[in-house]
């Protein structure tokens, strides 16, 4: 939790996490989403400090923890799990390198199908006659990480919606026509 000391690595081996910050006023601000795979806690390698960070699960969770001692020993055992950790950490900083540009520099509909394009990507089924994407938050969390406020992304879903270049199936199902979509693999 943010403000404690780091003294794990957490793994997670099924579920979705949310890693956030919270503003003095309890406002929550979503830094990234985690899965299957993902890890988190890894700067307790480089640097002890306190979190800067919280973590919580957004779905059932199964994760593994390894302390940063029994870490600095696996990694001396086997060299070639600190490539690992700098190839994680090298695309983690693109990420945010990524997210910093669109929030300075894109208008909201530019982010908003930015949005769409990358969960199609990673996580979307195709169709005939589009991307079958689920949202993976609320709307108001994917607001949240995306540094709008849930109105304007309402109102950004709904303008593409009417231009028919996506469709709201229910709550968080979409299906984005392939006139939205970037690059889908």
């Amino acid at each position: 939790m943010e403000g404690q000391s780091a003294q794990n690595i957490h793994i997670i081996n099924s579920g979705r996490v949310k890693i956030f910050t919270t503003s003095s006023e309890g406002k929550e601000y979503i830094i990234c989403l985690l899965e299957e795979g993902d890890f988190f806690g890894e700067l307790i390698l480089l640097k002890e400090e306190t979190l800067s960070y919280s973590a919580k699960a957004i779905t059932e969770v199964s994760s593994c923890l390894i302390n940063k001692n029994d870490l600095e020993s696996l990694i001396q055992e086997t060299p070639a799990i600190s490539q690992e950790f700098l190839t994680v950490l090298s695309s983690r900083r693109k990420n945010i390198e990524d997210k910093a540009h669109s929030l300075a520099l894109d208008d909201s509909k530019k982010t908003t199908i930015k949005l769409l394009n990358n969960i199609a990507n990673e996580t979307g089924t195709q169709k005939e006659d589009g991307v079958l994407i689920e949202l993976p938050l609320t709307r108001e969390g994917l607001a949240n990480l995306m540094g709008m406020s849930q109105e304007t992304l309402n109102r950004k879903l709904s303008e593409l919606e009417k231009q028919d270049k996506l469709k709201l199936l229910s709550g968080r199902k979409f299906l984005i026509k392939e006139e939205l979509i970037i690059s889908y693999r």
